[in-house]
């Protein structure tokens, strides 16, 4: 019999029955339609061929260059503002290859250049959009911090937890775990990155001064006049101010820009007319399901009077 993909107690499950309750999930677009995830995962890849071809035919193909660029930007600021965690292993979390996430940079790459083309854009206002928020997409200096935060009339039981756990960090941990009275930091064993500008008054100066894998407390946090915790803090990672290079910045503005004004009344239907192709365009296979399906899309867009996505 075909192998198993994985078991669940004990019980196999092929990858052909993962595929096949996969392909049948219902998917709901913004234009009302329903499909099958099947029928939208065909439909995406036809769409996507249609705008890389329409790309080279104008010459505007994205270079391998320009998808690294932004592949590279997006792992850089992912790592910065996720201090420990690897952008490959957040991917592979979702299932997703590093070569595959560059596939769908490259896609909106090309998409983004046909439009430009389309509608006569303007380069320069990537430059005049970039100094103008420029100051705004960089990330301040901040801390990492694991925080065991107590009512200030409940802390006696916290005192013999934290000194117990004394220095070591996964001790700590487990403790921020069993002691925080905030439920988001009982979901995270009190670990936040915080800008230093929002650390309270009360406790700043000592935060700033002390040293990564240093434990402060008990001291107050306080968060307004009429809320005050009480607690530890253990300095995790001292975060330097974070940019990514000009180049970098520019290119996420370009594409921001380009998509923005791709949503544009006077705009849409531009992508339509590019789509509309799908009606026309040859479509062969062998498998007698994946030509069902194409048929059934094509039926849909022709109930709606528009491609699908």
């Amino acid at each position: 019999g075909e192998s198993s993909y994985f078991t669940v107690g004990g019980q196999q499950v092929s990858k052909d029955e993962y595929i096949k309750k996969l392909e049948r999930q219902p998917v709901s677009l913004p234009n009302g339609a329903s499909l099958t995830t099947e029928q939208y995962v065909v439909d995406l890849i036809v769409s996507n061929r249609i705008i890389m071809a329409e790309a080279a035919k104008m010459g505007v193909t994205p270079s391998d260059g320009d998808v690294d660029m932004l592949f590279n930007a997006q792992k850089a600021r992912f790592e910065n503002i996720n201090p420990g965690k690897t952008y490959d292993t957040q991917l592979a979390k979702q299932g997703i290859s590093a070569a595959e996430m560059k596939d769908d940079i490259r896609g909106q790459l090309a998409e983004a250049n046909v439009f430009a083309k389309l509608i006569k854009f303007n380069e320069n206002e990537v430059k005049m959009q970039y100094t103008k928020m420029k100051d705004m997409m960089a990330l301040p200096p901040r801390t990492q911090v694991r925080l065991i935060l107590r009512d200030p009339k409940n802390m006696a039981d916290s005192e013999t937890v934290v000194k117990a756990a004394g220095t070591d960090a996964k001790k700590f941990e487990a403790a921020a775990k069993q002691l925080n009275i905030i439920p988001e930091l009982t979901q995270t064993s009190g670990l936040r990155v915080l800008p230093n500008a929002s650390i309270p008054k009360s406790v700043a100066s000592k935060v700033e001064a002390a040293a990564e894998g240093t434990i402060i407390g008990p001291v107050d946090w306080v968060i307004s006049p009429t809320q005050t915790f009480r607690g530890w803090i253990r300095i995790e990672k001292k975060i330097p101010a974070f940019s990514l290079p000009p180049d970098q910045e520019m290119a996420f503005v370009r594409l921001g820009l380009i998509q923005q004004k791709a949503m544009d009344p006077a705009n849409v239907g531009l992508r339509t007319q590019i789509l509309k192709q799908k009606g026309t365009i040859s479509f062969d296979t062998k498998d007698a399901g994946v030509s069902a399906v194409w048929n059934g899309i094509k039926e849909t867009a022709n109930e709606i009077q528009a491609p699908l996505q």
